[in-house]
């Protein structure tokens, strides 16, 4: 950062770190937090220098090279060009050895298509990849698009016109192979969704048995953004 602010300086330019995650442009606020951020340095005059926080991420949820973040980044931004410099003639995953990250890369743009909107493409992205994740024995990658379907479904409102059912097994694998595999994060974020869904079906007793289990993930991250939509559901439940 030191040597941008130094070359940047010396042109009488300013510059800003920005550190972006997956989840940053996965979740439709946090992705229109960042472009408003970056829209505003921009119209500041700044030139963001964007990396991936590499403090937080796990396998499944990083962009995992500069170029994908790159793309990402331009479609954020509404970028007229992208230049990528590189020393690669082009990207390339071979069928063997590389087929999981060629599997994450799909899944990363998938929630970015959702996020922005785009549906049909996230879903057809999702769909691409689950024989190969299943074929894997990816159990995280796995619980991971069967709650990206879930929630392309709901987006789609497909929950109002008769295919609240499938939405519901889709989340119901999801959150189960989440508290087989202990991952904190994944059974909040999924259980959340998942009691929401069964109070629509008319399924109390089991929204409510959902809702504990997913306190207990909250509350063992410490999460009180978490605890606090628990207690919002919880009302909702009880009212």
């Amino acid at each position: 950062v030191q040597v941008y602010e130094s070359a940047f300086g010396s042109l009488g330019v300013h510059n800003a770190q920005i550190l972006l995650t997956h989840d940053d442009l996965a979740d439709r606020k946090r992705y229109l937090n960042a472009r408003s951020t970056l829209s505003t340095l921009l119209e500041l005059g700044a030139v963001p220098i964007i990396n991936e926080n590499d403090t937080v991420i796990t396998d499944e949820i990083k962009f995992g090279d500069n170029d994908t973040l790159g793309a990402l980044v331009a479609n954020l931004v509404d970028a007229d060009a992208l230049v990528i410099l590189t020393d690669e003639i082009l990207p390339h995953f071979t069928e063997t050895g590389e087929a999981r990250e060629k599997a994450i890369t799909q899944g990363r743009i998938a929630d970015i298509l959702l996020a922005t909107g785009q549906l049909d493409e996230a879903m057809a992205l999702q769909e691409a990849r689950l024989p190969v994740v299943t074929a894997l024995g990816d159990q995280e990658g796995l619980a991971h698009i069967r709650y990206s379907m879930a929630n392309i479904r709901i987006a789609r409102g497909e929950h109002e016109s008769g295919n609240l059912q499938q939405i519901y097994e889709q989340l119901t694998e999801a959150f189960q192979i989440s508290c087989q595999q202990g991952h904190a994060d994944a059974i909040g974020g999924i259980g959340l969704l998942l009691v929401q869904v069964l109070a629509m079906g008319g399924l109390r007793d089991e929204a409510v048995e959902t809702l504990d289990t997913t306190e207990d993930a909250f509350t063992t991250l410490r999460d009180l953004d978490g605890l606090a939509q628990v207690k919002q559901l919880r009302q909702m439940l009880e009212a």
